[in-house]
């Protein structure tokens, strides 16, 4: 059918909140059967409509960081920097105050490396294959409220992962809906998988296999963080993977903090540069 005569359907804010419980629903196959009035009929075809929209809009490549727009790269080189630096250095920090993207980088960083789909201005390092990941938080509620929120969106597929990128979703037990990992479809054909982990299950839960790259947003606290840490970092031994670390410094003069500052390479833009495009 010629798009132009294909029809339209606009849907308002309330109808929209429908639809997002609809979708939700989908997702948790507790979906009642749809009957033929020309009501349901209509509902299903701004559901399907609805669907495609997701799939446009959804997805790094679309939703930041693009040339010529309000969210262009140019205007964040402190970000730019962050992505540039893993391509030289294997352990990279995004230290900055609250509200400033530095979560939303890591995501977006682990969203390119896990895709495969990388922005034409990427200068930072790039995997030849599909990575295992994991995507680190202090609590359940943090890793659902937070990162997977980042990668998925809501409803689902409207997030930094796009939904024909989303092969399948793995759901944690008795969490209240935590997902455990996120299998994703990459560009060489291959999956990858980005697992949640949490600072509150113990160093224990970072023993096992390598991965390719460990990213832990925000500091771990208390006495086991340094062995929480030093247990990321050696999955990473055999693969020469990337370790990164987004936080901001609300736990003091840790050791962790201590480290990075005194033996850390500052790759920061001068304050020229950091404004140079306001």
């Amino acid at each position: 059918m010629p798009r132009s005569l294909r029809p339209q359907f606009s849907v308002t804010p309330e109808e929209q909140g429908k639809l997002n419980k609809i979708l939700k629903k989908f997702e948790a196959k507790e979906v009642k059967e749809l009957t033929g009035s020309p009501q349901d009929l209509m509902y299903a075809l701004k559901l399907i409509e609805h669907y495609k929209n997701i799939e446009e809009t959804g997805g790094h490549l679309v939703k930041l960081f693009q040339p010529e727009t309000p969210l262009s790269i140019e205007h964040y080189p402190a970000h730019k920097a962050f992505f540039d630096a893993t391509s030289e250095y294997q352990q990279v920090l995004f230290r900055a105050s609250n509200q400033t993207g530095k979560t939303t980088s890591g995501a977006y960083a682990i969203s390119c490396w896990s895709t495969g789909d990388y922005p034409d201005w990427w200068q930072g390092r790039v995997f030849d294959k599909a990575p295992v990941v994991w995507a680190c938080g202090d609590t359940n509620d943090t890793v659902r409220e937070i990162l997977q929120s980042k990668f998925l969106g809501t409803p689902k597929g409207t997030g930094l992962i796009a939904e024909k990128n989303i092969y399948d979703i793995v759901i944690r037990p008795n969490t209240g809906g935590t997902v455990d990992s996120i299998w994703v479809r990459h560009a060489n054909s291959k999956l990858s998988q980005i697992k949640f982990k949490t600072y509150q299950s113990g160093p224990e839960s970072f023993y096992g296999k390598p991965v390719d790259i460990v990213w832990l947003d925000e500091e771990p606290a208390g006495k086991d963080a340094p062995l929480i840490w030093n247990q990321a970092y050696i999955r990473l031994t055999t693969t020469n993977g990337t370790f990164i670390v987004t936080f901001t410094p609300l736990l003091g003069w840790t050791a962790l903090l201590k480290d990075f500052t005194e033996k850390a390479v500052d790759v920061t833009p001068k304050k020229k540069e950091m404004y140079e495009h306001d």
